[in-house]
């Protein structure tokens, strides 16, 4: 980590990156729609950006609320600071981003509220990680009021209690009817593959994507015939559960290393947004993309707590799965 200086009207961050400047812009508009976002990524990143993984980025740093199943609008959250676990007084920065709210940090560490500014380089297309550090929980609070956010220090507690299990979730997206479109295709919990499928088909129990109005929508239809609405990774876990449910194998998606505190995810069944934080804000950082010897790709969350993993687990109906991930060996 470099600290970074506090010069007279603003906190300095040093050059801004392409993913800083898309933020940035995002929390000035407060809004908008998916079309919007591709111009502004594309703008920025050029024309082979592939927008929807810079903004699964944006949401999973809890940048931006995306309503994936309704045509990708999307919201900027309001400022957190995020006290994070074991970091000894240090917060994350998330939400929005403004020259405003810069200027109140600023404000802050001059009247000592706020002890320092420190900032964290991130992979191409994440904005980069903003700390901030704090002597109490008082102070955390205080800083949260002067830049118009919140504070957290329980984050891991406030997940929890706020979005609940797998279960509750698809019982808020439960639908009567699929999407409209055509060339239906159907998960294969096997592979983690999509295959075609017949449109007759679309309505037996299973996880499906197609194309509607330009853009990939997904939905799962439960054993007793339910249709949700629902992201691609909440739809790939619903599917998985299913299947677990019947006593078939699945795929080992998930795993953990007590020892190391890492947590790795099969890039083709990612954490549903709300456990995909829970382990982010261990460190506020992205997850490393990683493939080892065998062949298949996946994300690295580093310092995941154990008490985490097990919220994790339960909330997604996981299987125990522990590993050996020794940080130098991928």
């Amino acid at each position: 980590m470099a600290v970074v200086s506090c010069g007279k009207n603003t906190v300095s961050a040093g050059p801004p990156t392409k993913a800083d400047l898309l933020l940035e812009w995002c929390s000035v508009r407060g809004r908008g729609s998916a079309t919007q976002f591709d111009a502004a990524c594309r703008h920025l990143f050029g024309e082979l950006m592939r927008t929807t993984a810079v903004m699964g980025a944006f949401e999973l740093l809890a940048h931006l609320e995306v309503d994936w199943s309704g045509g990708r609008r999307w919201t900027v959250t309001p400022p957190l600071l995020c006290l994070l676990p074991g970091a000894g007084g240090n917060a994350a920065c998330l939400g929005a981003r403004t020259d405003g709210m810069t200027a109140a940090l600023a404000d802050c560490i001059r009247g000592g509220i706020l002890a320092d500014f420190t900032t964290v380089p991130q992979p191409a297309g994440w904005p980069t990680a903003w700390y901030v550090g704090v002597d109490s929980s008082s102070a955390l609070v205080e800083a949260a009021e002067a830049i118009g956010g919140h504070a957290t220090a329980l984050p891991r507690q406030c997940y929890r209690t706020h979005f609940g299990d797998l279960g509750s979730l698809l019982q808020r997206r439960a639908r009567e009817f699929s999407y409209s479109g055509f060339g239906a295709e159907r998960l294969d919990p096997g592979t983690l593959r999509y295959r075609a499928v017949e449109a007759e088909g679309v309505r037996e129990p299973g996880c499906y994507r197609q194309k509607s109005r330009g853009t990939n929508v997904y939905w799962f239809v439960s054993d007793d015939g339910t249709i949700h609405h629902l992201d691609r990774w909440t739809a790939t876990h619903a599917e998985l559960g299913r299947i677990r449910a019947k006593g078939e194998p699945t795929p080992d998606v998930v795993s953990y290393d007590p020892n190391t505190l890492r947590l790795r995810v099969d890039a083709q069944a990612q954490l549903p947004t709300p456990w995909a934080r829970l382990a982010m804000v261990s460190t506020g950082l992205a997850p490393a993309t990683v493939k080892p010897a065998s062949g298949r790709w996946y994300q690295v969350f580093e310092g995941v707590e154990v008490n985490a993993y097990l919220d994790i687990k339960k909330s997604l109906g996981l299987p125990a799965s522990r590993a050996h991930l020794p940080r130098s060996s991928e």
